[in-house]
C-alpha cells in the first residue's frame, strides 16, 4: 500500500500530464482555426475578384445591367440615437414605429406594430419577411435609446 505522500505526489504528477496534454490539444485546436480562417478568407477574395469580374464583363456586355449592391459600413449617426436622417414624407420608421405606439394605450406585437406603421403612411419596396426584420431592428434601437419599452415577450409600448 502507498503511503500518503507517495499517493499525493503520484495524483501530482499525473495532473501536470492532464494540463499538459490539455494545452497541447487547445493550441492544436487553435493551429486548426487559424488556417481555417485563412482559408475562408482567401475563398472569400477570390469570390469577390470573380464577382467583380462577372460585374465588369456584364456592364460592357449591358450597361443598363447593375452590378450587385456591395456591402455598406455602418452609417454615421447624424439625427439622434438612431443616426437616420429622413428623406421620407412622413419621417424614419422609427418615427412612424413611435407614432403607431404612442398612439395606444395597450402593448402592441411586432405584427400589429407593422400593419399600424404601413396604413401610417410608412412605404417599403422591402418584402415582408426583411420588413419584419427591419422593423425588428427599429424595436431594438428604441429600445436602447429608452424611447421603447418591451413589458413582456414580443410586445411593445412607448417609454
Amino acid at each position: 500500500m502507498k503511503t500518503t505522500p507517495t499517493l499525493v505526489a503520484d495524483t501530482k504528477s499525473e495532473l501536470d500530464q492532464a494540463t499538459v496534454a490539455l494545452n497541447e490539444a487547445s493550441a492544436k485546436a487553435q493551429v486548426a482555426k487559424d488556417a481555417r480562417i485563412t482559408d475562408l478568407t482567401t475563398a472569400r477574395a477570390g469570390f469577390t475578384s470573380a464577382i467583380e469580374e462577372i460585374d465588369a464583363e456584364l456592364a460592357t456586355l449591358n450597361p443598363s445591367a447593375a452590378p450587385i449592391a456591395k456591402k455598406r459600413g455602418p452609417k454615421s449617426k447624424k439625427n439622434g440615437a438612431t443616426g437616420k436622417v429622413s428623406h421620407r414624407e412622413g419621417g424614419t420608421l422609427d418615427e412612424h414605429v413611435l407614432k403607431a405606439l404612442k398612439g395606444r394605450k395597450t402593448p402592441m406585437s411586432s405584427s400589429d406594430l407593422i400593419e399600424a406603421v404601413l396604413k401610417g403612411g410608412y412605404t417599403t419596396t422591402s418584402k415582408p419577411e426583411t420588413f419584419k426584420a427591419v422593423v425588428a431592428a427599429s424595436l431594438n434601437r428604441l429600445m436602447q435609446s429608452k424611447s421603447v419599452v418591451r413589458p413582456a415577450r414580443g410586445t411593445y409600448t412607448a417609454a
